[in-house]
């Protein structure tokens, strides 16, 4: 069964149809900008893995340029919502050891004594974008806008959201972002876009943006194949935590799990306003939050990646989907490709709007990392390749482009991930960017179904 709805709100809607979307209040306050992305208290901010505030990784922190040799003629943007408040499950646990400390701690260090006060106060904003989030996604709008201006002189891109409200409000703040410079690079209103389309959620419908039709992959044997190697990696990185904490609020008996909360505690409440670090943050150290980092990139990696046999699967449909829209071809997928939510494959310019989890295995679906070793669940592995601050912080965005270069007979595709120039598996003509065939034949993994035979019955 296969549904398309749109429930954006009517305000918001009619507000991004007639271009008349302000910038958030308060944006100039903001650590995020269209040009650097999250610069605020840089060193512990770009380790708190899916929790962390969107950057650029490129070099220096600015869009790797192309010279006059190449012009771009396609672009898509892949983007994960922007920073929100925290889903109910990982609410709950935070709660949980703040009213555990309150209840049993006999004393408070002066590190710890502002818990004493504290009021945890996210419950009733679970699930939604923060103010912060909203900039987020309108200054990645307002980016791509700038980055592909050339293009949209004859095209807007065609957008699709997944269903969930976080993502859809991103879209729709993306789409302001995005009308909001295009009418004033033209000082007259832009077009209104049409409503994009949202992809039903749930595992009984097929959405390229979201996974859940997997069998074995949601409740099977590759379920859970990261449990494994977080119960060892966080036997290792929390028991140091653990002891200072607990000789901090004596009584309080904190154990691993809590420590993890209170280390998560630190980035929720730095995104709620997104440029003043949270108390939180002040009871760990850099290094703690880089093990914190790498707890979570474990996770992602055993469960969405390489390390499990179906992790790169729950991608293989949006890949397919990528391959029709660069070839200007059908479609050819039978995984969890929607047929009726697919579009346009003859648009120069795509916007789809997705879930960190479902990334990951887009990611891994092109190939990206090939040759990464297996992580390590006994030390922080020395790699760049697959560091989930880098690879889905809020409001990632994967860009896939199209380049007619001067002295190249074929175009060329590269892929870029928070502005970093990714290393494909075809052969490198320029600027990291290989031929449309060589590119394709290099996605035989997804083009060949990608072992979705193995999600049973």
């Amino acid at each position: 069964m296969h549904i398309t709805v749109s429930i954006i709100p009517a305000a918001l809607l009619a507000q991004i149809a007639h271009g008349l979307f302000l910038p958030l209040a308060n944006s100039t306050k903001s650590c995020e900008s269209s040009k650097e992305g999250f610069h605020c208290h840089r060193e512990i901010s770009r380790t708190w893995g899916a929790y962390t505030p969107y950057y650029s990784v490129a070099p220096d922190y600015k869009d790797p340029k192309i010279d006059g040799e190449c012009t771009v003629t396609f672009a898509s943007v892949l983007s994960r919502h922007a920073a929100r408040y925290p889903t109910k499950s990982i609410g709950d646990k935070m709660k949980a050891t703040i009213d555990k400390i309150k209840a049993s701690a006999k004393s408070y260090s002066a590190k710890t004594t502002f818990i004493k006060n504290f009021n945890y106060d996210l419950a009733p904003n679970y699930e939604q974008l923060t103010e912060f989030g909203k900039q987020e996604m309108h200054n990645s709008g307002i980016k791509f806008f700038h980055r592909y201006s050339h293009l949209t002189k004859t095209d807007d891109p065609f957008i699709r959201v997944s269903g969930q409200q976080r993502v859809i409000d991103s879209g729709a703040f993306f789409t302001a972002g995005y009308l909001e410079e295009k009418t004033k690079a033209n000082k007259s209103p832009a077009k209104p876009l049409p409503p994009p389309v949202v992809v039903t959620e749930g595992k009984t419908f097929n959405n390229t943006l979201d996974h859940g039709t997997c069998r074995e992959f949601e409740s099977g044997r590759f379920s859970k194949t990261n449990k494994d190697p977080l119960v060892q990696y966080k036997a290792i990185f929390t028991p140091p935590i653990v002891k200072r904490l607990n000789a901090d609020l004596p009584g309080a008996s904190l154990t691993s799990d809590d420590a993890i909360n209170l280390m998560t505690l630190c980035p929720f409440y730095t995104v709620i306003n997104g440029f003043t670090l949270s108390e939180f943050c002040t009871l760990f150290a850099a290094d703690e939050f880089k093990q914190f980092n790498y707890y979570q990139t474990l996770s992602k990696y055993y469960r969405y990646a390489d390390g499990n046999p179906l992790g790169p699967t729950q991608g293989v449909g949006y890949v397919n989907e990528l391959i029709g829209r660069l070839t200007k071809s059908e479609v050819k997928d039978a995984t969890s490709t929607n047929k009726t939510v697919i579009g346009p494959v003859d648009r120069k310019l795509y916007a789809d709007f997705s879930h960190d989890n479902t990334m990951v295995s887009v990611f891994a679906a092109l190939q990206l990392f090939k040759g990464v070793p297996t992580l390590s669940t006994q030390r922080i592995e020395a790699t760049d390749k697959f560091n989930l601050a880098d690879l889905v912080p809020f409001a990632s965005r994967m860009y896939v482009e199209k380049l007619q270069c001067k002295g190249q007979k074929d175009e060329l595709v590269r892929v870029l991930i928070n502005d970093r120039v990714m290393k494909l598996q075809c052969p490198e003509k320029k600027y990291g960017g290989c031929s449309v065939t060589d590119f394709v034949n290099g996605l035989e993994f997804a083009r060949k179904g990608g072992n979705w035979d193995q999600c049973g019955k």
